[in-house]
């Protein structure tokens, strides 16, 4: 065992939020989402937010509240299913807050796919800590979303950004 595990969390989520319990009041759906799906609180995006700028601020938050330099950070992996446009990766745009330190030699890639891409960046995070590729570095595994439904699931639409921290005890 290699002892690969989470160090860190960051979570950002959109300044506009509303009551869980209030959504039901005016879904006409009471207990579906405080309830059901354990949900406290639903996040929307305001017209200057956008998975890019989640990424971008949580990113910041978890280097500088865990004290990591730019060079310490050897993979950043993201998935999404709400890319900007499909002409560039959010990892691409994440790269101007390392590139600016004179860092640019960061694996990875956006997993673009729904509920799963999160999850796939993870795993692929701790896949490249586990194995003979790992350079000593930190890994970031980035989630960001600003999902979207048809009418009917409107409760499964909502906006935010994880990033976890990957690598091994020091």
């Amino acid at each position: 065992s290699r002892k690969v595990g989470i160090h860190a969390l960051e979570v950002y989520t959109p300044r506009h939020a509303c009551s869980a319990t209030e959504l039901e009041k005016a879904h006409g759906t009471p207990g579906k989402y405080s309830v059901g799906l354990l949900m406290c609180e639903f996040c929307g995006p305001d017209w200057d937010e956008d998975p890019v700028s989640f990424a971008l601020t949580a990113v910041a938050r978890l280097m500088w509240r865990n004290g990591l330099r730019h060079a310490d950070i050897g993979m950043i992996q993201v998935g999404t299913e709400s890319l900007l446009d499909r002409s560039k990766s959010i990892k691409s745009n994440l790269m101007a807050l390392f590139e600016e330190h004179g860092v640019t030699d960061i694996q990875g890639t956006d997993q673009y796919n729904a509920c799963y891409g999160g999850t796939a960046a993870l795993l692929n995070c701790l896949n490249w800590v586990e194995s003979a590729a790992w350079d000593g570095r930190w890994a970031l595994a980035v989630a960001t979303d600003i999902a979207d439904a048809p009418a009917q699931y409107r409760f499964m639409v909502g906006a935010a950004c994880t990033v976890t921290l990957v690598g091994r005890p020091r």
